[in-house]
């Protein structure tokens, strides 16, 4: 007996593979056969299936609408995401009352939990969630072939209840948006993570107002966030200019340029805001900025569409120059994990 949940079902994972060798699904195939990468996909779909997930849909729509998925992402060339949002095909050529969102691309972190947590936040609930993880093969020009480049991507498929054109839209452009900051994200987490040994090894040889036990210790923790225990999102760099009295400069702090990454590439992605305005540096905060503690750790008004959907945490690192004073400061948003 199959070990899947399937198994309750008529038919098992070699009936799947079998029918999906029919004429009907050439995209499974070459020359005839299946190829090893769909021989992976279809199994997986199998592992993942739940037969009270499937309700009145058969083997046939089954392999219907993951056959729709694989022909349409044959060609994705490089790390474009292929993303797609329609009725579920049926095995008859009609359409089952369900809606399937697919996203194929390159495997990554946070891709599951970041496009539920978006379906979540948009009131939805998935009938079904299936999450395999391929080896593909593609040719230069993104075509799969055997003779390829082999890549590990990710198919997350999610069966939904039918939408109106308005809320189908709006799940899209969620959708959209949260890759966007997956990708973001996970393509400078290396980045963030030297910025924060960077930003470790300066404060560890700075001048600060802080006492050297409380300087060790900011450091001390800055290490052990470094070692796994923060996902990083974004960082960036500010200075803060004082002026001829002394004082920190009241207004926008000045953000140093191209030194955004993760989701603070864009440069009017505020930390902290006053409304939709960044929070401009005011004497009671450039007072606080003075005090002799060199990090600061507090949440941010960022809404994390990554991992989870929370205020992100932000650590501040101040930044010193030869008398101790604070001209600066690395900041860091992110989860603690």
């Amino acid at each position: 007996m199959d070990g899947s949940p399937l198994a309750e079902r008529a038919f098992s994972r070699d009936e799947l593979l079998r029918h999906a060798e029919s004429a009907n699904y050439p995209a499974f195939q070459r020359d005839g056969r299946l190829t090893r990468d769909a021989v992976e996909f279809l199994a997986q779909l199998f592992d993942d299936a739940h037969a009270d997930e499937l309700a009145g849909v058969g083997l046939q729509d089954f392999l219907a609408g993951a056959h729709a998925i694989w022909r349409e992402s044959e060609t994705r060339s490089g790390d474009v995401q292929y993303v797609a949002l329609r009725e579920m095909p049926a095995a008859d050529g009609g359409v089952r009352a369900r809606l399937s969102l697919e996203i194929v691309g390159p495997d990554m972190p946070f891709l599951v939990d970041s496009i539920m947590g978006e379906i979540n936040v948009q009131g939805l609930s998935a009938l079904a969630l299936f999450h395999p993880i391929v080896s593909c093969s593609r040719d230069a020009d993104g075509t799969r072939d055997p003779a390829g480049a082999e890549t590990r991507e990710s198919y997350i498929w999610v069966h939904l209840d039918p939408l109106d054109a308005g809320r189908r839209h709006s799940l899209l452009d969620g959708v959209q948006a949260t890759l966007r900051d997956v990708r973001a994200a996970v393509a400078d987490f290396p980045a963030m993570r030297a910025r924060m040994q960077d930003a470790i090894r300066e404060l560890q040889g700075a001048s600060t107002p802080a006492s050297p036990a409380e300087q060790a210790e900011s450091v001390a923790f800055l290490t052990w966030l470094a070692e796994d225990r923060f996902a990083f999102l974004g960082a960036r760099e500010q200075s803060y200019p004082r002026g001829a009295h002394g004082k920190i400069i009241e207004g926008d702090p000045v953000i140093a340029p191209h030194s955004g990454l993760g989701l603070l590439r864009d440069k009017d992605r505020g930390i902290l805001r006053r409304g939709k305005a960044p929070t401009p540096v005011t004497v009671a905060i450039g007072e606080y900025l003075d005090e002799p503690h060199p990090i600061i750790v507090s949440k941010s008004n960022l809404k994390s569409r990554v991992h989870r959907r929370v205020y992100a945490d932000y650590i501040g690192v101040k930044r010193y120059d030869a008398n101790a004073q604070v001209i600066g400061e690395t900041r860091f948003v992110g989860l603690f994990v």
